[in-house]
This record gives C-alpha cells, sequence and structure tokens, in this order.
C-alpha cells in the first residue's frame, strides 16, 4: 500500500471530525492512506439497497471528503488489519 500523502499536510487540514496531523502514526512506517473517519468503515461511496428493504441505499459518501477513497483501498486496509490481528503483516 503506497501510504504517500498526495500532498504536504497543513497544520489545519482535517476530515470533518479530527485535524490530519493527529491522525498520523508518530513513527515507524508510514500507513497514511486517502480517506475520512467514515470511508474505512465503507461509506465512501452512494450504493443502493435492494428492494423490498425499506431504504433506497445501502452506504453514502458521508462525509463527501473526495479523498479517492477506493473500493481497492477498502479492501487493502482491512486485509492488513486483519493480518495484523491475526498476528502475522501479511494475508497474501
Amino acid at each position: 500500500m503506497n501510504g504517500a500523502p498526495r500532498h504536504s499536510i497543513e497544520v489545519w487540514d482535517n476530515d470533518g471530525i479530527v485535524n490530519t496531523q493527529s491522525m498520523l502514526w508518530p513513527k515507524g512506517e508510514n500507513v497514511l492512506v486517502p480517506g475520512d473517519h467514515m470511508d474505512i468503515v465503507g461509506q465512501y461511496k452512494l450504493r443502493k439497497a435492494e428492494r423490498g428493504g425499506g431504504r433506497k441505499y445501502r452506504a453514502y459518501d458521508l462525509l463527501k471528503s473526495e479523498s479517492g477513497f477506493s473500493e481497492r483501498i477498502f479492501k487493502e486496509v482491512w486485509k492488513e488489519i486483519f493480518a495484523f490481528c491475526m498476528g502475522r503483516m501479511r494475508l497474501d
């Protein structure tokens, strides 16, 4: 995963919830991915719900940060999280 930011991070940058600099890993490997607080839990794209369920949509781009977060990044991040929880570095 390439975690390099697309531009330098300024003190005023935020995702609408927390300032970006407070979300940086303090040392070691760069784990930064483009995304906001809701992107990482799957709320990065408008997705229609199945018919008959009482909902029009099942997911939204809640914070509309236009971060560039994608399905590929979502899967890659969660694979690494699960691998870490299992005590391994990767699930490749």
